[in-house]
């Protein structure tokens, strides 16, 4: 899996060796309609705080920072910068080998989904702004935000630097599949706080999509955790409706009679 987990093993690696990193370097932007704040390093006033730059600030044993670009730091929507290393990826084919490069885009599309699942706050992904210290600019990469900014101060959110820093580096340690279904579920909840503002009925379908590939995977193979809908007596009196839905010539009464 090329992405997020697999780029935070390469940090990884490279820290147990005590060498020095040798990634591109990446500069890739949001934007926020919340106001988000790293609450390890500001307590009161965020307003007031120099501090008030960060996200997730960089620490020791930490390998993604997401800072505030737009001044003042608090003013909506937010615009953020998440910065990090990133690996390109080498793959032999036959007796050659091929350098497919960073994979940038997932790694940092993981990222934003990851952050927006602990604020529940859809980011909206801008695209790489610096590469090496290269300015970039993609014309047309991403779509104009879906989201209707609110016109008032949103509630702030604060983030704990040090426990996304945590979740992200036990991503990167555990079992392919477990990793796999945490970040597919992550997608999916950003999904659904995309569009739940003008799309009720499939942002619902989107979380209970998430929701279900976590217990999926989690009882895969957990044979007595499997549940038998039939033999529930509660739903005994839906069935004689369900069946009357197949029948097509009666739908139509049937569905105003419900």
């Amino acid at each position: 899996m090329v992405g997020l987990a697999w780029n935070t093993r390469q940090l990884l690696a490279g820290q147990a060796r005590g060498e020095s990193l040798r990634g591109s370097t990446i500069e890739f932007h949001f934007l926020s309609g919340k106001t988000l704040f790293d609450q390890t390093i500001i307590s009161v006033d965020r307003h007031h705080s120099s501090a008030g730059e960060w996200v997730a600030a960089p620490r020791p044993g930490t390998f993604y920072s997401v800072s505030v670009v737009t001044r003042p730091t608090y003013s909506l929507p937010q615009e953020l910068c998440l910065s990090f290393e990133c690996f390109s990826k080498e793959e032999e084919i036959a007796e050659n080998s091929m350098i497919m490069g960073p994979p940038i885009e997932q790694v940092a599309l993981e990222f934003g989904a990851l952050l927006s699942t602990l604020t529940r706050e859809p980011l909206v992904p801008l695209g790489i702004h610096r590469l090496d210290d290269r300015p970039v600019k993609h014309r047309g990469l991403y779509g104009a935000p879906l989201r209707h900014w609110p016109s008032g101060q949103t509630p702030a959110v604060g983030v704990n630097s040090g426990e996304v820093a945590e979740i992200i580096n036990g991503l990167a340690t555990a079992p392919e599949g477990d990793t796999r279904a945490v970040l597919l579920s992550a997608e999916r909840y950003h999904s659904a706080l995309s569009i739940c503002r003008f799309d009720v009925s499939t942002a619902y379908l989107l979380l209970v999509s998430a929701i279900e590939t976590l217990s999926g995977h989690h009882y895969k193979n957990v044979q007595d955790k499997l549940f038998s809908f039939d033999n529930v007596k509660k739903w005994e009196g839906a069935r004689d409706l369900l069946a009357g839905l197949r029948v097509a010539p009666r739908n139509k009464k049937i569905i105003e009679a419900a």
